[in-house]
């Protein structure tokens, strides 16, 4: 990271003709999977924040990563595919900035980065289908009740309106034992139905008022 942030320093514009070079190789790979046809879409994992911070100041971030991170999602778009982006960490001080790069939703909405997801849902939730919130430290080491809780705040901010994908932030770790892995079907009370319109990645378009487990909010 030192390295990196020298490098941006002492010669940007090398690091955004490298930025763009990876663009261009990523579509380039992409339009040859949809030929193919055999993806639905694109996750987007490289995290770009710190638990108290992103990696960058949103300037920078705005300058090194926005133009070519809002190329790439565009491009694959284009092609027909779903994107998601993905961080954990502190994503509030760019979150306008990575809905604007126009990805369909945003994953992990990390509670240990202090992101509330009352306030993301608030800002940005009626552009872009919102994934995660629960929290893997609370499910790993917490009690029966910190996990409940976090499951259902999660649920309760999230749910309204659509356009949210209910799970943990990201893996879970070796040895999680299974009843805490499903901790949603317990904090839902065993059972949860949602209506869904019009979901993110399915086979076949869900109807109104079906069982759903994954939905998504407005695309295009």
């Amino acid at each position: 990271m030192m390295e990196f942030a020298a490098w941006m320093a002492e010669q940007p514009q090398q690091v955004k003709d490298e930025a763009q070079g990876r663009v261009d190789a990523a579509l380039g790979r992409a339009e040859f999977y949809a030929r193919g046809g055999v993806l639905d879409g694109f996750c987007l994992c490289s995290d770009c924040c710190f638990n108290d911070d992103p990696f960058f100041s949103p300037t920078m971030f705005e300058e090194f990563v926005w133009p070519y991170l809002s190329q790439l999602i565009a491009g694959y778009r284009e092609l027909g595919f779903y994107v998601i982006k993905h961080t954990d960490g502190n994503i509030m001080p760019i979150l306008e900035a990575l809905v604007a790069a126009g990805p369909h939703a945003v994953d992990s909405l990390d509670p240990q980065g202090g992101v509330d997801l009352a306030e993301v849902k608030r800002r940005v939730g009626r552009r872009v289908c919102l994934i995660g919130n629960v929290s893997c430290a609370v499910l790993d080491t917490g009690s029966d009740e910190e996990v409940v809780a976090s499951v259902r705040y999660a649920l309760r901010h999230g749910m309204p309106g659509g356009g949210y994908f209910h799970q943990q932030l990201h893996i879970h770790r070796h040895g999680l034992e299974a009843v805490r892995a499903d901790a949603g079907g317990v904090a839902a009370g065993g059972r949860l139905r949602l209506k869904c319109r019009r979901p993110l990645v399915a086979p076949q378009p869900a109807r109104s008022g079906q069982p759903c487990r994954l939905f998504g909010g407005p695309m295009k």
